[in-house]
């Protein structure tokens, strides 16, 4: 694990460490290499009710929530994609795009100590029938196109 401030620190067999954002975790000879960033979710077209059991939620784990998508955003939670604003920035940049059962399921892992979901099983349908053969999943690529 490593920051830009301290350094490399290695990790002990059998020792936990608390992950701060902006930590490099490395792995092997350095050839794999996550950098360690808190989730951060914004909320799109989503019936009230749905949005508030969301929300209830994302607070109970201490998520933090952003009403408009910014560039801090990791998620955007959506039951249909559309062309909205917060789609269109999580496209671009490269952020997943998922359904809210990913949220609830997320707390169920957490809750009883199983694996966390893969957030890119949770791929919402498309609503607007123009963007049918469009992919919403991060592309590298589509951060070179702002």
């Amino acid at each position: 694990v490593s920051t830009q401030s301290t350094g490399a620190e290695k990790i002990v067999s059998g020792k936990s460490i608390a992950l701060k954002v902006g930590y490099e975790v490395r792995l092997g000879q350095h050839t794999v290499v996550w950098t360690f960033e808190k989730m951060r979710i914004a909320i799109s077209n989503l019936p009230s009710q749905q949005k508030r059991q969301v929300m209830t939620t994302v607070k109970k784990m201490g998520i933090d929530y952003s009403s408009e998508w910014d560039k801090t955003c990791t998620t955007l939670i959506i039951s249909k994609i559309c062309t909205t604003v917060k789609v269109i920035k999580a496209v671009s940049h490269c952020r997943q795009i998922v359904t809210p059962e990913f949220i609830t399921d997320l707390n169920d892992a957490i809750v009883n100590q199983h694996k966390i979901p893969m957030q890119s099983k949770y791929n919402p349908v498309i609503g607007d029938q123009a963007l049918k053969t469009a992919k919403f999943c991060p592309i590298a690529t589509r951060s070179t196109l702002r």
